[in-house]
């Protein structure tokens, strides 16, 4: 809620910085997908296809 509109188009994305991630991260083994210093809370669009046809699952959770 805090970003500017041109903040959050995907060409001002920035790489992502796993190298320092892992150093904070207290698990073991060190995972890329969990950002223990993250303030912020995110979540993940997901879009299924079979894998047969090529089309996509029509379902909902």
């Amino acid at each position: 809620y805090r970003s500017m509109a041109g903040d959050l188009r995907s060409a001002s994305r920035d790489y992502t910085r796993t190298v320092s991630w892992l150093r904070t991260d207290p698990q073991i083994p060190k995972s890329i997908w969990w950002y223990s210093d993250c303030f912020h809370v995110g979540f993940r669009v997901v879009c299924e296809f079979d894998a047969n046809s090529g089309k996509k699952v029509n379902q909902s959770y």
